[in-house]
């Protein structure tokens, strides 16, 4: 007949998780996620040798309340935060038989709690918890197949969930329990440091300033490096060939090279012209001549008519020369006027706008 399986913690572990179950146990979470300590270490008997196991360990609400710190306590007030089922972690050494795990404990430091939901889909080791709630621990055993085989839940593994520690004797028992803490190890190097009997100094980053360091001057060494040096340039400027250096023409022989290859071509003479010339070619003024006077093409297509002698008596003959036009100055061309026209001068009785296409020499209307 097999016996019952029996789950508990390590002793190790078992011990720190009673204290902090007398001090109102909290617990840390943070975005990034973070440990579970005490480490829950679990283990196990009872199990069947030959059959094989798979452990899996998830985080249940202890009731259906938000625990507030108000002046020293915990005050419970019912929760408004949707719950989901719990998500289950599975042990990362998968399905091993009884044996195995009854050999050695069961260890779940992979799981990260985190107060951020979308962390969950990133590693299926964190756990979404809500802060100011309470929560423990429950680990299930499933024998292979699936079959549910045993589940168990310790009392004393309860926690609250917050973001900061409340109970400064919560925060120092897991200082001096936890060894990855910061206080834990400045403690073990107290102790380190009164065991071999040196003065305890913590390292700080202390901020040096280099300063370079001049090499000693000797006047005379700097001399003969440089004599040598001289001696070597000279050396090798010897041994280089002479070097073709062709003579630089003169200024003379430059001017003649120029001046032969340039074709200079006399420049047109520039004759002036009177403005009086300049202004009759432009416009040409047409000539009134008094001997010929064209006849319409109109009066030339009809017949003569007979006329009475009385009639030829009183016509008198048209005159030999036409009345003559006012003719412009030879020397000033004739520009006909350009008249202004303003329109709706009522519409603006402090004077007209400015007109860009208009222009301002013109005469302007008076009204």
């Amino acid at each position: 007949m097999s016996s019952p399986i029996d789950i508990t913690l390590s002793p190790q572990h078992d011990s720190i998780w009673k204290e902090c179950h007398k001090l109102d146990h909290e617990m840390i979470i943070t975005t990034a996620g973070r440990r579970i300590f005490p480490t829950l270490e679990f283990a196990i008997t009872g199990l069947e040798e030959t059959k094989s196991y798979t452990m899996c360990l998830q985080l249940d609400f202890v009731d259906d309340k938000k625990s507030r710190r108000v002046g020293g306590g915990w005050h419970e007030t019912v929760s408004q935060e949707r719950k989901e089922a719990p998500r289950m972690v599975y042990h990362h050494d998968g399905a091993q038989s009884g044996k195995v795990w009854m050999e050695r404990f069961i260890n779940f430091d992979q799981i990260r709690i985190t107060n951020q939901k979308s962390k969950e889909n990133v590693n299926p080791s964190f756990v979404h918890l809500f802060t100011q709630h309470r929560y423990i621990p429950v680990l299930t055993v499933y024998e292979e197949g699936g079959n549910l085989v045993h589940t168990a839940r310790l009392e004393h593994t309860q926690f609250i969930t917050v973001t900061s520690y409340h109970n400064q004797e919560i925060n120092n028992l897991k200082k001096n329990a936890n060894p990855y803490s910061t206080g834990s190890r400045d403690e073990r190097r107290l102790k380190r440091s009164a065991e071999s009997g040196c003065p305890a100094a913590k390292r700080q980053k202390t901020e040096t300033t280099v300063v370079p360091q001049m090499p000693d001057f000797n006047m005379f060494q700097a001399l003969l490096m440089a004599n040598q040096q001289m001696m070597t340039m000279g050396a090798m400027a010897s041994l280089a060939p002479p070097l073709a250096v062709e003579p630089v023409p003169s200024v003379a022989q430059v001017k003649k090279e120029v001046e032969d290859k340039v074709e200079v071509k006399p420049e047109p003479s520039r004759q002036s012209t009177p403005p009086n010339e300049i202004i009759k070619s432009e416009f040409p003024t047409p000539p009134l001549s008094s001997s010929t006077s064209p006849a319409p093409s109109s009066v030339s297509s009809f017949p003569s008519l007979p006329t009475s002698p009385s009639r030829q008596s009183s016509v008198s003959p048209p005159p030999s020369t036409p009345p003559m036009l006012p003719s412009a100055s030879p020397s000033i061309p004739m520009i006909p006027f350009m008249p202004t026209f303003q329109p709706f001068p009522q519409f603006y009785p402090f004077g007209y706008p400015f007109n860009p296409f208009f222009p301002s020499f013109l005469p302007q209307n008076p009204n």
